[in-house]
C-alpha cells in the first residue's frame, strides 16, 4: 500500500501504471510518501502422520498420532521386534538424538549412533553432554527442548504457570523458565495425577507427544 500527503496532510491521487509503478501531479509544499509492504505469512499444516503397525501402539491409544508422527519424519524407531515401546523410558542420549535430527544433523549407526547428537547438543547449548546413559526426567526433557526453542530464535517467555499444579515446588530452580514456557504452549501437562511429576522419568510417548506438540503448534488430527 502507497500514501502520498501533501503538506496540509490531504491525500494526493495516485495513478497505477502498467509497470506496476505509481506516479502523481506534485502539488505545492512537496509531499510525503509513506509506504506499506505485508507479506503474508503461511503456516504449512503437517501432512496427516502415515499409519503404524506397531504392536504395542494402538489407535485408540491417545498417543497414537504422535507416535505416527515421529516415527514418520525419522525421528524416533521403534526397538525392534515391530515394537514401539511407548510405556518404557529414554536417556538423554536419546533425547538429544531426536532434536539433532529435528536440526538436519544425520545420526550415526552401531555402538556410537549418539555422538552426532551428543557433539550438536554440547556446541549449541542444550546440553552439557554428561549422564547420556541415564534415564531423561521431565524436567529435563522440557529444559532440553526450551534451550533447543532458544537455540532456534524461538520466543520462550511465559507466565507463571506452575501455580495451577500441586507439585510445583518439586521443579528445579534451573527448570522453572523452561516448565512456565512448555505449560504455557499446551505442551506439557499434569500426569493422570494431576500433577506434573518433574523428577519422574519421561516415557517414549510422552517424549514424542511433547515433541511434536512443539513442532506443530495446532495439533494434530487425532491430537
Amino acid at each position: 500500500d502507497i500514501v502520498v500527503v501533501d503538506s496540509t496532510g490531504k491525500a494526493v491521487e495516485l495513478t497505477a501504471n502498467t509497470d506496476g509503478s505509481f506516479s502523481f501531479e506534485m502539488p505545492f509544499g512537496g509531499v510525503t510518501v509513506a509506504a506499506e509492504v505485508v507479506i503474508p505469512i503461511v503456516e504449512p499444516n503437517p501432512p496427516e502422520p502415515e499409519k503404524i503397525t506397531f504392536d504395542d501402539v494402538l489407535e485408540s491409544d491417545w498417543y497414537y498420532s504422535e507416535i505416527s508422527y515421529v516415527y514418520a519424519n525419522g525421528l524416533m524407531n521403534g526397538i525392534g521386534g515391530n515394537l514401539f515401546a511407548p510405556n518404557a523410558t529414554l536417556t538423554r542420549a536419546m533425547v538429544v538424538t531426536i532434536l539433532s535430527r529435528i536440526d538436519g544433523v544425520e545420526s550415526l549407526e552401531g555402538d556410537d549412533w549418539y555422538v552426532n547428537g551428543a557433539n550438536w547438543a554440547v556446541e549449541n547449548g542444550i546440553s552439557d553432554g554428561t549422564m547420556l546413559d541415564a534415564n531423561v526426567t521431565r524436567e529435563q526433557l522440557v529444559t532440553m527442548l526450551y534451550r533447543y526453542a532458544q537455540y532456534k530464535g524461538v520466543p520462550t517467555t511465559a507466565d507463571d504457570c506452575l501455580w495451577a499444579y500441586p507439585d510445583a515446588a518439586d521443579v528445579s530452580d534451573w527448570a522453572l523458565e523452561a516448565f512456565n514456557w512448555a505449560i504455557d504452549k499446551e505442551m506439557i501437562t499434569g500426569r493422570d495425577t494431576g500433577e506434573l511429576d518433574p523428577q519422574g522419568e519421561a516415557t517414549r510417548a510422552e517424549a514424542a507427544a511433547i515433541i511434536v506438540r512443539y513442532l506443530t503448534p495446532r495439533g494434530l488430527s487425532k491430537h
